[in-house]
């Protein structure tokens, strides 16, 4: 999933990695790169636990460990390529959102799809993008990272957050690059997963 503040000129070798952390928690690292003209944001929204505030999601820093995804191919032969078909106005709120440093880029947490207006106006998903996004994501929380303009490698983006669906692991995969969602799109995605025992997924 790439959802992005503003058009970008590309997006390509995007890798995720989810697993269980421990009961109700969850895992995701993401990994691209992206071509922007400009500073953009990345949104991934996540089925964070409601209520629980800025303590449903946690950042991790990974700019050690560049090469994560890198070790990972080793162990897994490439899958066929693939295609995938992608899936209100709020009122401003008085404080903006707590930014935190992770690695080479700044991060933020909004809850609520209402935190959102929290955030610098260049680093929100456009107004025509919420509208035609399913329902579900109002419900929803969003990890942001503000990645600086260019044409680069994003070292591994590690969060954890409580979710509100632990019997599932969730991949973002849903596309905005260009301010509007689209019906289809093209899917440059490796997904990989790690179950650790419990009932199947």
């Amino acid at each position: 999933m790439c959802c992005f503040s503003r058009p970008v000129l590309g997006v390509s070798h995007t890798s995720i990695f989810a697993r269980h952390l421990k009961p109700g928690w969850q895992g995701l690292i993401y990994s691209m790169q992206v071509n922007a003209k400009e500073p953009v944001a990345m949104v991934l929204p996540l089925p964070v636990t409601p209520g629980l505030g800025e303590g449903g999601l946690r950042f991790v820093d990974l700019s050690g460990y560049a090469g994560l995804f890198m070790d990972m191919d080793r162990l897994f032969p490439p899958p066929p390529a693939s295609r995938s078909r992608s899936l209100n106005a709020v009122d401003a709120m008085p404080q903006t959102l707590k930014v935190q440093t992770v690695g080479s880029f700044v991060a933020s947490y909004a809850p609520t799809r209402a935190d959102m207006a929290r955030l610098d106006p260049k680093f929100r998903l456009p107004e025509a993008a919420w509208k035609a996004l399913p329902k579900v994501y109002e419900r929803y929380g969003f990890a942001v990272f503000q990645l600086r303009a260019g044409d680069h490698n994003v070292h591994p983006m590690a969060l954890e957050f409580a979710s509100a669906t632990p019997d599932t692991l969730f991949f973002p995969t849903v596309h905005v690059h260009d301010g509007k969602v689209h019906p289809a799109a093209e899917f440059d995605h490796t997904l990989y997963c790690q179950t650790a025992g419990g009932p199947p997924l």
